[in-house]
């Protein structure tokens, strides 16, 4: 696979940037359908936590991606 130019953009990253909160990763992994699951810690300002929530509650419900 070649090489692909580009800058990562993480969850965390995305947390940050749409909120202003903080966001750092707690624990990562699990089984049965959730082997990329995630648990972040959210911080800053009362509208920014909950602004972060409100945000990731929203994807939570997505569905898995599927080939």
């Amino acid at each position: 696979m070649p090489p692909v130019p580009g800058q990562v953009f993480t969850e965390i990253d995305a947390v940050s940037l749409l909120t202003g909160a903080g966001a750092e990763l707690v624990a990562g992994g699990g089984v049965c359908g959730a082997e990329v699951s995630f648990w972040l810690a959210v911080s800053g300002k009362t509208e920014q936590v909950e602004a972060a929530e409100k945000l990731l509650k929203s994807v939570s419900s997505e569905p898995a991606f599927e080939l």
